[in-house]
């Protein structure tokens, strides 16, 4: 599809370094043995319902960062607005949008992925699909 004009045209500074996590506050998980043998042998593990709780919130926020792709994202919308398909590229917005940042503060995430990952510390990212 030939373009008449880049659709990225902008950036969004995402980085707060002000930004501190009391990890004190974080939620634990209490993972099976097994689940986390499978997840070594399998690299992947399904634990259902580990983060039904936070669903809608998590709902929400994708909804914000869908309608306001500029304000949360690097804008490389890959169609016009009129036309069907979509991607951009939003990553490292978890600070930017609240219910994001809720998640990453107060669930379990970070407990499950330690447990999981047995390291010592983990980078956290963020990918809309569409």
């Amino acid at each position: 599809m030939q373009q008449d004009k880049p659709f990225n045209q902008v950036t969004v500074d995402w980085h707060r370094p002000d930004l501190v996590i009391d990890t004190s506050e974080l939620a634990t998980f209490s993972a099976r043995d097994e689940d986390i043998e499978t997840f070594r042998r399998d690299g992947v593990v399904v634990l259902p319902g580990a983060s039904r709780e936070w669903v809608e919130t998590l709902r929400t926020g994708l909804q914000r960062n869908l309608d306001n792709p500029q304000q949360f994202a690097f804008p490389c919308e890959s169609n016009p607005a009129d036309l069907p398909g979509r991607f951009f590229d939003s990553y490292c917005n978890w600070q930017l949008i609240p219910e994001y940042l809720d998640y990453v503060s107060h669930s379990s995430a970070a407990s499950i992925a330690g447990q999981f990952m047995h390291g010592e510390s983990a980078q956290f990212s963020t990918s809309t699909p569409s």
